[in-house]
């Protein structure tokens, strides 16, 4: 089997794209009725990541980028619950 990497490629940056619409998705569920919006620093990270995404071609490197941003996304996800839980708590 032959493998495209520019097909590999692209399939890793819409899997990344869609996680990234999930995510935004249920951090806007899980909050309650507030803005919600990025800082500076956080907006910046945000464009670094997006560029280190397009310009990576090499299967490895996507996978391992894809495994450090979904464990990224679930560590946030469980801060996010941890804190919606003490509001509830108190």
């Amino acid at each position: 089997m032959i493998l495209d990497l520019e097909d590999i490629s692209f399939q890793m940056k819409q899997f990344f794209f869609e996680l990234a619409q999930e995510c935004i998705c249920l951090q806007v569920e899980n909050v309650m009725q507030e803005s919600i919006s990025m800082s500076m620093t956080q907006s910046f990270e945000v464009e670094r990541m997006n560029r280190a995404i397009e310009s990576t071609a090499d299967a490895v490197q996507l996978q391992t980028l894809a495994k450090q941003l979904l464990h990224a996304w679930q560590s946030q996800r469980a801060a996010t619950q941890w804190v919606i839980r003490q509001h509830q708590d108190s």
